[in-house]
C-alpha cells in the first residue's frame, strides 16, 4: 500500500527553483515571476508575480504598437475581424450548428459579429476610406448568409415549422433583402454606395427602404428566410439601433417618399408607422434616445412628410433645447 507524499523541503524548493528559473525566464520572462517572499517555509518560500492582469493586457502593453508598424499601410482591422468571423462559417461541422442550450444554429453568431463589425466601421475616426471597407464587409456578410442558411436549412432548424426546406435557388434572391437589411441596420455606407450605383433600388424595395430605416429597431419579421437566419432571440437585439438621421436624410435624397402608401399595414406611410412607434413609448425613454428620434421626425418634416396629426400631438414628441444628446448617445435600445 503506497504511502501519501511527504512535503517538499526547503532543499527541494531550492532546487525545483533553480531548475525552473531559466525556463521561465526565457519562455515567461514579459509575462510573470517568480521571487522570494518574506515566508520561511518552503512552500511559501516563492511567489509568482503576475506582470499583466490578463492576455489581453499584455498583447496591449507589449505588442500593440509593434504589430501596428508591422502591419501593411493599408490595414484595417476591423475589416479583418469581420471577415475573419464570416470565414468561420465554412469551418462549422453539420453537426455542431445547434448549441447545446437551444435549438438555435451557433453559426449565427459569426454573421452576426460581422455586423457588429460593420456598424463600428462607420462609427470611428479614422483615416481609412470607411466606406469601401464597410461595403467589402457586408458584400462577405450577404455571401454568408446565403452559405449559412442552406447548410442550416437541411436540417429545418432555422425556418419556422410551418416553412418547408428550401432548394437553392431559394436562397438566390433578390439582393434587395439585403439592402433593407442594411437600412435597418443603419449602414450608411453600404446604403449609399448600392444607390449610388443603381438609383432604381429604392422604388424595387419590396417595403420600400425608408420604411425599413424608420423600423429600425423591429429586426426579425419581415425578411426574406435567407436574412430571417440572423434576426433571432438575443442577436436581434444586438445588432439593433434607432433611426438615424444621416441614413434617413439619404434615403430623402434619393427621392423615398414618406407619404407613400404601405398596402402591407392597411393605409399608413412610413411617416405614419414611424410616428405611431414612438407615440407609444415615448414618455418611457431617456433623453438622448428622444433626442435622436426627434431629430429623425423634424427631418422629416422638413422633407414633405405629411402632418396628419393634430398640432397637440406634434407638441408631445417636441424637446426643450437646452437638452443636448448625453455622453452615451451609443443608438444601443
Amino acid at each position: 500500500m503506497s504511502t501519501g507524499s511527504s512535503p517538499a523541503t526547503v532543499e527541494e524548493m531550492e532546487s525545483l527553483h533553480g531548475l525552473w528559473q531559466p525556463r521561465l525566464q526565457n519562455r515567461c520572462g514579459d509575462l510573470l515571476k517568480i521571487s522570494r517572499s518574506i515566508f520561511s517555509t518552503a512552500v511559501r518560500r516563492y511567489e509568482v508575480e503576475f506582470l499583466h492582469k490578463t492576455v489581453r493586457d499584455f498583447l496591449k502593453d507589449e505588442y500593440q504598437e509593434n504589430l501596428r508598424q508591422r502591419a501593411p499601410q493599408d490595414f484595417d482591422e476591423l475589416l479583418f475581424l469581420g471577415k475573419a468571423t464570416l470565414r468561420l462559417i465554412g469551418r462549422f461541422d453539420c453537426f455542431e450548428l445547434v448549441e447545446p442550450r437551444g435549438n438555435r444554429p451557433s453559426v449565427v453568431a459569426c454573421p452576426a459579429q460581422a455586423v457588429i463589425y460593420a456598424q463600428a466601421i462607420q462609427n470611428r475616426n479614422t483615416p481609412q476610406d470607411d466606406s469601401v471597407a464597410q461595403l467589402s464587409l457586408m458584400d462577405g456578410f450577404e455571401r454568408a448568409c446565403e452559405a449559412a442558411f442552406l447548410l442550416a436549412a437541411r436540417f429545418s432548424i432555422v425556418l419556422e415549422a410551418n416553412d418547408s426546406i428550401p432548394n437553392k435557388q431559394d436562397c438566390q434572391e433578390d439582393s434587395d433583402d439585403m439592402l433593407e437589411a442594411a437600412a435597418k441596420l443603419n449602414l450608411y455606407y453600404y446604403v449609399k454606395s448600392k444607390l449610388e450605383r443603381d438609383p432604381g433600388r429604392m422604388k424595387g424595395s419590396t417595403y420600400g427602404l425608408l420604411h425599413q430605416a424608420l423600423q429600425a429597431q423591429y429586426m426579425k419579421i419581415i425578411f426574406q428566410p435567407k436574412f430571417r437566419l440572423l434576426f433571432l432571440d438575443g442577436y436581434a437585439r444586438m445588432m439593433a439601433s434607432e433611426p438615424d438621421e444621416r441614413i434617413v436624410g439619404l434615403l430623402l435624397d434619393y427621392k423615398a417618399d414618406p407619404n407613400q402608401r404601405l398596402g402591407t399595414i392597411g393605409e399608413g406611410t412610413p411617416f405614419t408607422a414611424f410616428v405611431e412607434r414612438i407615440k407609444r413609448k415615448w414618455r418611457d425613454w431617456p433623453v438622448w434616445k428622444q433626442e435622436r428620434l426627434f431629430r429623425v421626425l423634424k427631418l422629416l418634416l422638413q422633407r414633405g412628410a405629411d402632418p396628419i396629426l393634430k398640432e397637440s400631438e406634434l407638441k408631445t414628441y417636441q424637446r426643450v433645447n437646452a437638452h443636448d444628446v448625453g455622453p452615451d448617445d451609443t443608438g444601443e435600445i
